[in-house]
């Protein structure tokens, strides 16, 4: 029998902050059968729905609620806390780029740790003087590099939907509107139809090699790439 998506978030729920049905109920503020007969397959108020959902996808939402009903989880407490913190320390990106994150996993489904550092360089790069994030890029030996991103994913199996944590981020492009997701379609047009190689070779260009220096890590500004792409 396939699980529903409630199920599903509620398994991901209790697999992310290490807690079990009843303690995970205390801390969503439901009673403490609520989440087992949800499992069961009772059918939740949508207002019920809601806050599931949003404790799985915002890390905050989930922590603010945990403190909040802290007294009726007892030891589950200490656990679910430590969890809250590890994880919003691993996910230390910005929401933006988050999103512009989810959307390409979304549309492309499987990427290599450096196709998503050299997408997400070109995305920004175009996108100047409105850039869709403003996490800080490094030029590395093996290319441009945004560090909370690839130490993140580095954390992460091969294929990243594989693990736990990328639910917290599964539905975040969601909150792109329109013209960015058209945006990045575009970018990607241009630019997935390259192998890895030469989207490599094509991001230590310019910017990059202006500010590359060998055994060290040096961060690229945004002036020197927002110039450069002004011209190409």
């Amino acid at each position: 029998m396939c699980k529903t998506r409630i199920q599903e978030e509620i398994e991901a729920l209790m697999s992310l902050y290490h807690l079990g049905k009843a303690p995970l109920s205390y801390a969503l503020g439901f009673g403490e059968v609520t989440i087992t007969r949800y499992l069961q397959g009772s059918t939740p108020h949508p207002d019920y729905a809601q806050v599931i959902h949003n404790a799985l996808c915002d890390i905050d939402y989930m922590m603010g609620l945990v403190n909040k009903n802290h007294e009726k989880m007892g030891p589950a407490f200490k656990k679910a806390i430590n969890r809250c913190l590890t994880l919003k320390s691993q996910f230390s990106c910005s929401k933006e780029i988050l999103q512009v994150i989810s959307y390409l996993f979304y549309t492309l489904e499987e990427l290599t740790p450096m196709q998503l550092e050299s997408y997400l360089y070109f995305i920004q790069a175009y996108s100047y003087p409105q850039p869709l994030f403003h996490e800080h890029c490094e030029a590395w030996k093996q290319g441009v590099i945004y560090p909370d991103v690839y130490h993140l994913f580095s954390t992460f199996p091969f294929r990243v939907q594989d693990d736990m944590r990328y639910k917290i981020i599964e539905d975040a492009y969601l909150d792109l509107d329109e013209n960015k997701k058209e945006y990045i379609d575009e970018i990607l047009n241009t630019f997935s139809r390259y192998p890895l190689k030469t989207l490599i070779t094509l991001t230590k260009t310019g910017p990059w090699k202006n500010n590359y220096k060998e055994g060290e890590i040096t961060i690229i500004p945004a002036e020197d790439i927002q110039n450069y792409f002004k011209r190409h």
